[in-house]
């Protein structure tokens, strides 16, 4: 179980009260990965959500020919899984830790339970983790923007 006042440093429950925090506090669970480990693989089914508490964690996606690529370094205070997380299905990227890293996750059916208790706390969580999901987007946008531009620039030449 992690302590409210160290959910409350992640920008996922900076809405909650007190006593919200302390009901997701109640559902959460530590764990310590060493360097290298795998925290969940792409495709994987896997209904949780993660935040890092110290170190850090790759975001991996398989491309073309079996290559992994990097999609983004992530460190502590931010969170990950959301894909699986919301849709309940698999994740569509792989996590890894790049040194020993802590993290906390909230199953699904953890959070669930919460909801039935407290729509509120549900509706808080789902919008930031919305907009988190909105930021990958736009990101994404972008970047294929600028990739898109670029091949179609050099073929003008």
């Amino acid at each position: 179980m992690l302590e409210k006042e160290t959910l409350k440093e992640f920008a996922l429950f900076s809405d909650l009260d007190d006593e919200e925090l302390g009901m997701v506090a109640e559902v959460t669970e530590r764990e310590i990965c060493p360097a290298g480990a795998l925290l969940f693989r792409e495709g994987e089914k896997n209904g949780t959500l993660y935040g890092i508490l110290r170190g850090s964690l790759r975001i991996n996606k398989m491309a073309q020919f079996d290559v992994e690529q990097t999609l983004c370094r992530l460190r502590e205070g931010d969170f990950f899984g959301e894909v699986g997380f919301i849709n309940g299905g698999t994740h569509c990227a792989s996590a890894c830790a790049v040194e020993e890293a802590e993290v906390f996750k909230i199953e699904r059916r953890d959070f669930d339970s919460l909801v039935e208790r407290d729509p509120e706390l549900g509706y808080k969580v789902t919008i930031r983790l919305a907009g988190q999901l909105g930021r990958f987007l736009r990101d994404m946008d972008e970047q294929y923007l600028n990739l898109s531009s670029y091949v179609w620039g050099r073929g003008k030449r």
